[in-house]
């Protein structure tokens, strides 16, 4: 048994497998002890919308790293639906992704928790 962060197994999935120590498909989830809901949120001048919107316009989504969830959850939904995203990784923290946000360094953040996209923007949810 163990513990990690919930997107770390994805990694040597995603082809991203230098310096990985264990072989993710035999591995079996247990469960979490946490049930949150994660979300992409953009800034309104990126105009996403819909999914229609997000498979069609051209974004870039700030990232902390991999096996981080705002590098799995955007790196899944682009390979996976061929979405136009290009993610940027290396912000220090998910608040330095968020004032990457408010400088439109970055268009948003996928991966997000909704209850802490809810605290942090109060006025804009």
């Amino acid at each position: 048994m163990a513990a990690s962060p919930r997107g770390a197994f994805l990694d040597p999935l995603l082809g991203r497998s230098e310096g990985t120590q264990f072989d993710a498909p035999k591995f079996g989830w247990l469960g979490s002890i946490s049930n949150e809901v994660g979300v992409c949120a953009f800034r309104t001048a990126a105009g996403i919308k819909s999914w229609s919107d997000m498979r069609t316009k051209p974004t870039i989504i700030g990232s902390t790293g991999a096996g981080a969830d705002s590098d799995v959850f955007p790196t899944v939904l682009r390979k996976m639906f061929k979405l136009p995203m290009k993610v940027v990784a290396g912000y220090a923290s998910a608040a330095e992704v968020v004032v990457a946000i408010k400088r439109n360094e970055v268009d948003g953040r996928c991966g997000w928790s909704w209850s802490s996209l809810v605290s942090w923007n109060r006025d804009n949810v």
